[in-house]
């Protein structure tokens, strides 16, 4: 196999690659002066951002190249209201939920 199918095959398996380590390597403990619970959000953020990767979607888990109103759709002009990146991704997608999520009992 060789050509565009082939670049694409393996740029595939890079990103599932990538994915599995972020999502299944085991969280060391925190640096000094650095909180646990800001240390499994920064592990739990960067396996998003490879699984999101993985998927082809940019950072919110929309298609890559989304183009958003006001610039991001964590903000909804009309309520005010906002919302985390992870929330938002987690909402769209949950089986990302699953991957990554530092507890997965959250709602």
């Amino acid at each position: 196999m060789s050509g565009p199918l082939a670049r694409s095959a393996l740029l595939a398996l890079a990103a599932i690659v990538a994915v599995t380590w972020a999502c299944s390597r085991r969280v060391a403990p925190p640096r000094p002066g650095e909180s646990h619970d800001a240390h499994v959000a920064d592990a739990e953020e960067a396996c998003l951002d490879g699984w999101l990767a993985a998927h082809g979607m940019d950072p919110f888990g929309s298609p890559e190249g989304t183009v958003y109103g006001g610039g991001s759709p964590l903000f909804d002009e009309q309520t005010g209201r906002s919302v985390t990146r992870t929330e938002h991704v987690y909402r769209l997608h949950p089986e990302a939920r699953r991957a990554c999520a530092s507890d997965a009992s959250k709602p």
